[in-house]
């Protein structure tokens, strides 16, 4: 028998001992072919998240979502059994949905990946100048559908549009020159403020976000305000040219950054790959759209960045059920990736978890 052989059977035996979750992709190589990977997700014996890798190759058939479902009908009969998968997990493309259609009509369970959805969510608050940056980088299929589509246009957020353009080319204009980073990192060496120069900090630079992390925009913009006084000194002493924000753009930015801070702390504990992720997903849903909604009601939130929750809570609401039931049922997604002993949520499991969401906040107030 061979290695490769001796490799499959290890791998079916391994996985068929354990319930758990698989997921799914598809991309374009640099090569143009289109290739595929298959990964099982579940807890071992010592209390461990593992992922197994179970199937990887070229996929020579098209990529709609019918051929994709053969395709995995084939990989999970395999190495898995009907008692051992709980759910499959993939990303929002509509191949992918049409794949959920053809597992649930085989009794099948299929989610879409929290994390991805937050993202489109969160994508409305970035500029369209935004795409112009992904079109000059090499994507996977699966990056471009998720990115093209939601990235924000919509004139109902000018100001939102304008600014963070703007706070983007403040950071393309360092990230290119070494002697203007120097300037601002001497800066905070010399500066007489402790939260650039108390014992044992250094100097910071600032951030460029990552298309693949949405949380990133966050960070960039985070970075930005805590740097707005070396660089509104830099800039009103002459020592740097780059167009500077007004500070009524300074404000718009730091309402952004409250606007997306519950998002942002969600994302990063939903991309967690040492533990389950499942079971945090209503939390993360009620605590998100709870945010958005104090948001719009502040009245210390500007008209422009309400505007802009406003878009997001519609965008959210589309996506997933609010407590009163509204939204498009259709698109309904409580999936992380990856889900360790998932299950359908209903209405009545959702009002379950926020009451216990509720009774944990009010046990904690002093």
């Amino acid at each position: 028998m061979s290695l490769g052989c001796l490799a499959i059977k290890a791998t079916k035996l391994e996985v068929e001992k354990h319930k758990g979750s698989w997921t799914t992709d598809h991309w374009t190589g640099m090569d143009d072919a289109t290739y595929t990977t298959t990964t099982f997700h579940f807890i071992d014996k010592d209390w461990q998240l593992r992922s197994q890798l179970v199937d990887f190759k070229v996929f020579h058939d098209t990529t709609k979502g019918e051929a994709i479902y053969n395709d995995q009908v084939k990989v999970l009969e395999k190495f898995t059994t009907k008692n051992n998968v709980v759910i499959g997990i993939t990303d929002t493309a509509g191949n992918m949905g049409v794949l959920g259609q053809y597992l649930r009509m085989n009794g099948m369970e299929h989610g879409y990946c929290t994390d991805h959805v937050l993202h489109l969510v969160a994508s409305k608050a970035f500029s369209s100048e935004y795409q112009t940056a992904l079109d000059n980088q090499f994507l996977s299929v699966f990056l471009m559908n998720i990115f093209s589509c939601c990235l924000s246009t919509d004139t109902n957020v000018p100001n939102v549009d304008e600014v963070m353009s703007k706070a983007r080319k403040i950071i393309e204009y360092f990230n290119k020159s070494t002697q203007q980073n120097a300037k601002l990192l001497q800066f905070q060496k010399d500066s007489t403020l402790a939260m650039y120069s108390a014992p044992g900090l250094r100097p910071k630079k600032l951030l460029q976000d990552v298309i693949t992390r949405w949380w990133s925009s966050y960070r960039m913009l985070k970075r930005l305000r805590f740097l707005k006084a070396p660089l509104i000194a830099l800039h009103v002493t002459g020592k740097i040219t780059c167009d500077m924000l007004s500070q009524e753009e300074w404000l718009v930015l730091e309402q952004i950054e409250i606007c997306l801070a519950m998002m942002a702390q969600w994302q990063r504990i939903l991309e967690g790959e040492k533990y389950p992720t499942g079971s945090l997903v209503v939390s993360a849903v009620f605590s998100i759209r709870a945010h958005f909604v104090d948001v719009i009601a502040s009245a210390h939130t500007l008209e422009s960045v309400k505007r802009l929750a406003k878009i997001m809570l519609e965008d959210f609401d589309k996506r997933y059920r609010p407590p009163g039931g509204a939204g498009n049922e259709g698109k309904v997604n409580f999936t992380p990736e990856p889900v360790i002993g998932a299950k359908i949520v209903t209405q009545e499991f959702i009002h379950i978890s926020l009451l216990q969401h509720s009774l944990i906040r009010v046990t904690k107030r002093p």
